[in-house]
């Protein structure tokens, strides 16, 4: 695996997805981070959906080797593979 190669991340989360359509998260609360664990590491966007065993789980992309922020920051291309009309990239 190279420095700079995609994979994909997927992840589950601990809050009710649609909820958020209706109820966006207190950010102040979560200090815009909400709470999720590392389900593993996928090569390709595919595999990474066929883990997904339910709706509270998301895939995201990620590059071998780079560093970010410590801070808190935007995900793009993050989603949940099991429920529409949600953006978690932000």
């Amino acid at each position: 695996m190279e420095n700079g190669m995609n994979v994909w991340i997927v992840g589950r989360v601990f809050f009710d997805p649609p909820a958020i359509i209706r109820d966006p998260p207190d950010k102040e609360r979560y200090h815009g981070v909400l709470p999720w664990t590392f389900q593993g590491v996928f090569l390709t966007e595919d595999e990474a959906v066929a883990a997904c065993r339910d709706y509270l789980y998301f895939v995201a992309p990620a590059k071998v080797g780079e560093t970010l922020p410590h801070d808190p920051c935007e995900w793009p291309g993050a989603r949940f593979a099991n429920v529409a009309g949600v953006d978690i990239s932000k």
